[in-house]
């Protein structure tokens, strides 16, 4: 790894180290406990903020599917990212890439729970509404293969770029490639 801003650097282990704030023993005690691949311990289930119930998991992963398949009906959210380079459609499948269209409101059932709970995640604003509408989103994924978080990238250029569920921001993994690689490449945006 290397951080562009402060230029430190280093192995798997160091990163560990700083990160933690922990010594050589334990960033390999740590590491190894792992296979090497993610660190579990606090991060192995990162929603604890706020989804921290299997039917708001459900929730979120049906919301993601949801979005998958929006990319391909509307057309928007592919031109945006043909524009930025990204025309593979099975790399966008592979990474579970989706649309923010608008129509979430009307696609989800509309009880008062469900509702209630597309808010608390952070899914639909107090009014009801989109929280990503207009924005290409991708799924963050947390060990089990569920979605823990959202990100949004807006394709409208005259408001803001990014896009987070409310709480903690963790990184995308491609886990299927970094279980046959020998090197992992760690980048500061998704």
């Amino acid at each position: 790894w290397q951080c562009f801003g402060c230029r430190a650097g280093g192995d798997v282990f160091t990163f560990v180290e700083r990160l933690d704030k922990v010594g050589f023993v334990k960033a390999v005690e740590t590491v190894k406990g792992t296979g090497g691949l993610a660190r579990r311990g606090n991060y192995q289930h990162a929603m604890e903020y706020k989804i921290d119930t299997v039917k708001k998991i459900k929730l979120l992963n049906l919301v993601t599917g949801f979005y998958q398949k929006e990319l391909f009906k509307d057309k928007r959210g592919l031109n945006y990212l043909k524009e930025r380079g990204i025309a593979d459609k099975q790399s966008l499948v592979d990474f579970g890439a989706g649309f923010a269209a608008g129509n979430l409101p009307e696609a989800m059932p509309s009880d008062e729970e469900t509702l209630n709970q597309l808010k608390e995640i952070g899914l639909l604003n107090k009014n009801g509404h989109e929280m990503f509408y207009g924005c290409v989103v991708f799924p963050l994924f947390d060990f089990n293969g569920d979605v823990l978080s959202l990100y949004g990238r807006r394709i409208d250029k005259d408001q803001v770029s990014h896009l987070y569920l409310p709480g903690p921001r963790y990184g995308l993994t491609n886990w299927q490639a970094a279980k046959r690689s020998k090197t992992l490449i760690l980048t500061e945006s998704i």
